[in-house]
This record gives C-alpha cells, structure tokens and sequence, in this order.
C-alpha cells in the first residue's frame, strides 16, 4: 500500500533528524556548521555541473557506461571534497574540541542537503519509506566521516605529508563509494547486495574516521 507524500516525508526523514538530535544532544553541538553544510552542498552544484557538461556527462551514461562512473567519482569527489577542505580551513577551523564536533556537522549538513536534493518525494511504500531513511542517514555518516579525514589535513595534521594523506584519503574513499552503483546497473549484483555493499562500505568508512580521530588527542 502506497503512503501519502506527508506522512511518506514524515517516516522518511525521522531517522537522519533523529540521528541529528541525538549528536546534538550528546556533544552540544552548534546548529551553525550543519546550516555550513547545507550551504556548501548547493555551492558545489554549478562547479560540479561545469564540469560534467565539459566530459558529456549525460551522454556518457548511454555510450560507455564505464567513463559514465569513471567522470562521476572524479568530478563529484574532487567538487565535494575540495569544498570541504575550503571550509575546514576558513571557516571550521578550531583545533579545539569543537572544531571535532563542528566538522561531524557539517558532514551531516552536507549529507543531508545531498540526499535531499537527489530523493525525489513521492507515493511510497512503508518499506520504501524506512529503506529511503536508511539511505539518507547512511549518506549522512559517509559525510561525516569524510568530514573528519578533511578535517584532519586541513587542521590537525602538521605534516604535510600526513596533510595531503588525509585529503587523498577522503578523495579516494568517495570515489569509490561514487562507483559503487556500476555493479548493479551492470547487472553484476542484485540490488539488494549493492545496497549491502554501500551500506558496509560506508560502515566502513566511518570506522576508518573513527581510527584517525583516535590518533589526535582532543585539545580543550
């Protein structure tokens, strides 16, 4: 049975804002870098369309499927990655306690606006509407945790070796994660293994940000 598109928003958004409120809660976190976020997300939009259009984005999907997610993880990730290394290093900038908890954020922020400006709301079901709301907080934590890697080079780390690690790091990750759906639009998978292998992928990457923010002690 299909849900109407109020409560269809409703049961697909209450995860990621549930999510939000309790790492606001936890840390005392600032709505001001998710705001950050939302803000940085829509900036790298006419950048990332540029591009595109120079490679025939579009064109690619019909004609070589591989140069398709080839453009696509390059483009996306260089955009949203360069972007958030231009924030963490003239906005978000704290070395302190609240620069960690800032640059989780404006993950979150830039995560969301993404999923919400590529879902598209409309009649649903209730499965769809819990797997939406998964998908959505899944693309948030991946954010977040890219996030915490920018973060670390444009902050944290003195090298600067370790500073340009760090961002290739996060580059090369979101990469990936941008190619990831070629398995199954090749018909390699079905779709719920691609979804299992997005989701652990991300899951992944979160345990990655997690390991790295553990190297750098916490300055008060």
């Amino acid at each position: 049975m299909y849900l109407p598109v109020p409560l269809a928003a409703f049961i697909t958004y209450l995860l990621p804002v549930a999510v939000w409120l309790v790492w606001r809660k936890k840390t005392g976190a600032s709505v001001l870098p998710l705001i950050i976020g939302f803000a940085a997300y829509t900036c790298v939009i006419l950048p990332r369309f540029i591009l595109r259009s120079m490679v025939s984005y579009n064109e690619l999907h019909e004609t070589n499927i591989f140069l398709y997610y080839l453009a696509r993880g390059i483009i996306s990730g260089g955009c949203e990655e360069s972007m958030r290394l231009a924030v963490f290093v003239f906005l978000l900038k704290s070395s302190k306690r609240e620069g960690w908890i800032n640059c989780v954020s404006y993950g979150m922020g830039h995560g969301a606006c993404e999923s919400l400006l590529t879902t598209g709301l409309a009649d649903c079901t209730l499965f769809e509407c819990i797997l939406g709301g998964c998908e959505f907080t899944e693309n948030m934590a991946f954010s977040a945790a890219m996030s915490v890697l920018v973060y670390v080079s444009a902050v944290q780390a003195e090298d600067k070796g370790d500073k340009y690690r760090y961002f290739l790091a996060a580059y090369g990750l979101h990469f990936v994660i941008d190619i990831i759906p070629l398995v199954y639009e090749t018909e390699a998978v079905g779709v719920f293994v691609y979804l299992l292998l997005d989701a652990l992928f991300a899951a992944g990457c979160c345990f990655i940000a997690y390991k790295v923010f553990r190297r750098f002690p916490e300055e008060e």
